[in-house]
């Protein structure tokens, strides 16, 4: 990794973890939730941006070295992780993949949020 990546990669992370900071202190002020959301999008948005930085210093440094290597067995692991790497991505990404019913779970009475009813209903 290149030292200017590895500042790159570290400056996004150190901000994503100031915005869910942010997140946190808006739950617990029990903020709209839609505001929520779009912060927790926008957080998601951050964390694509340092992969997608990590991921271009891997292919301009490991995978260019990997594919000029004379062993196959080394072009074809680095080729099997990059798949790896876009079938998990697949997977996981999406606005509400992971996303889990509260529908058993107590609310405790709450009116969650400080918009007013109307607000809510749409």
């Amino acid at each position: 990794m290149t030292a200017r990546v590895k500042e790159d990669a570290l400056f996004r992370l150190k901000s994503v973890l100031g915005h869910v900071d942010g997140v946190v202190r808006m739950l617990e002020r029990e903020e709209y939730c839609i505001d929520v959301i779009k912060q927790v999008a926008a957080i998601e948005i951050a964390l694509k941006k340092v992969s997608a930085v990590l991921l271009q210093n891997h292919l301009d440094t490991c995978v260019t070295v990997a594919v000029n290597e004379k062993s196959p067995a080394v072009r074809s692991r680095v080729v099997k992780e990059l798949l790896e790497i876009f079938q998990t991505g697949s997977r996981v990404s999406g606005p509400f993949n992971g996303f889990r019913s509260t529908k058993n779970r107590k609310l405790k009475g709450k009116s969650y949020g400080k918009r007013s009813s109307l607000q809510h209903a749409g």
